[in-house]
């Protein structure tokens, strides 16, 4: 599945679908929906501090430990 993400809704609601991503059990979209918002944003320290963070739970749910550690 594609996401089309228009980022005009704030940092929160954008985490907030990554996190429903991942609690619905979709961890191969919300792998995707974390690394399309990096590519997407600016830097901004927190926010990018969140989607890391979401990724690395995503790698240690799947057993790739390694995966989380970057």
């Amino acid at each position: 599945m594609k996401y089309n993400i228009r980022l005009e809704g704030s940092d929160e609601t954008l985490l907030t679908l990554g996190t429903l991503l991942w609690k619905c059990g979709r961890y191969d979209q919300t792998e995707q929906f974390y690394h399309r918002i990096l590519e997407q944003t600016k830097s901004n320290d927190n926010f990018t501090q969140y989607c890391y963070q979401g990724l690395s739970v995503v790698a240690a749910v799947e057993g790739d430990l390694d995966s989380g550690l970057m």
